[in-house]
C-alpha cells in the first residue's frame, strides 16, 4: 500500500488508533511501502501519535 486516506475521520482517529496502525508497520509490515497519509480532521491525534505512525512508515513522504 502506497497511499492511505483517512480524511474526515474526526474524533475516530486518535492516539489509540495511531498505535494500532503503527503496530501494522515496521520491518516487513504492511505499512513499510506507505508514502502518503491523509488525516484531514483527525483532531484527537496528537503529535506523539503522529510520530508513532511516522516511525512505522519509513518511506512516508507526506502527511495531510
Amino acid at each position: 500500500m502506497q497511499r492511505l486516506e483517512l480524511g474526515f475521520c474526526g474524533r475516530g482517529f486518535g492516539d489509540d488508533a495511531a498505535a494500532l496502525v503503527a503496530a501494522g508497520g515496521g520491518s516487513g509490515g504492511a505499512l513499510e511501502e506507505l508514502e502518503a497519509l491523509t488525516l484531514d480532521g483527525a483532531y484527537r491525534l496528537s503529535d506523539a501519535g503522529l510520530i508513532q505512525v511516522g516511525l512505522a512508515c519509513p518511506r512516508l513522504e507526506g502527511v495531510e
